[in-house]
């Protein structure tokens, strides 16, 4: 009885739709790549691409197949068309995901930077600041290692700027932490 009421709100919704296939086609892609079957979810972005349908978004989609397949340039490539997009929801997804793409090949320079942005647009978005905290304690962590210094062409602006950056989202934090638990303060004496 579930699966019928689920069927006919598809087919109320894509009723009135302009274009029900590639509504069709762009949810059964997003529904084929939560289940783990992203050559399908390929295939159904592939068709929506040649038919010219939301190419922000597709573009998008399709990057992150690419990712998980282990694609990582034709998903910076992808996501690159779609970062032409205005849609701030769907820009943050994408600077969050290329922060973490970079961050695993250990690009930390290009991590922090992907997440900084993605901070600009949501800075109260906690998994960002945790993964900028990450990015730029790796740089730390480089900037510190002779070896990493020959051959990055930084002159230290970048540690500085990264300390900075971590001070302020530390004092940020601790301010909203402690602003939104006053009424709790009698409770803490007790400890």
């Amino acid at each position: 009885m579930k699966r019928l009421c689920v069927c006919a709100a598809v087919v109320i919704v894509l009723a009135g739709c302009t274009n029900p296939e590639a509504y069709y086609r762009t949810i059964r892609g997003y529904y084929s790549y939560h289940q783990g079957k992203y050559q399908e979810a390929n295939v159904q972005y592939l068709v929506m691409r040649k038919k010219e349908f939301a190419p922000d978004i597709i573009s998008y989609n399709l990057g992150n197949v690419y990712y998980v397949l282990g694609e990582t340039d034709a998903a910076e490539e992808e996501w690159l068309n779609a970062s032409l997009s205005s849609d701030t929801e769907l820009l943050f997804r994408l600077y969050f995901n290329r922060g973490n793409m970079y961050y695993e090949k250990g690009e930390f320079e290009l991590s922090y930077q992907y997440f900084r942005k993605a901070l600009e647009l949501y800075p109260d978005n906690l998994d960002a600041k945790h993964n900028l905290e990450m990015s730029l304690g790796r740089l730390n962590t480089a900037d510190a290692d002779p070896q990493q210094e020959e051959a990055s062409s930084g002159d230290g602006e970048l540690s500085d700027d990264v300390e900075r950056v971590l001070q302020y989202i530390r004092r940020k934090e601790e301010s909203e932490w402690i602003s939104g638990n006053e009424d709790t303060a009698s409770s803490r004496r007790d400890w």
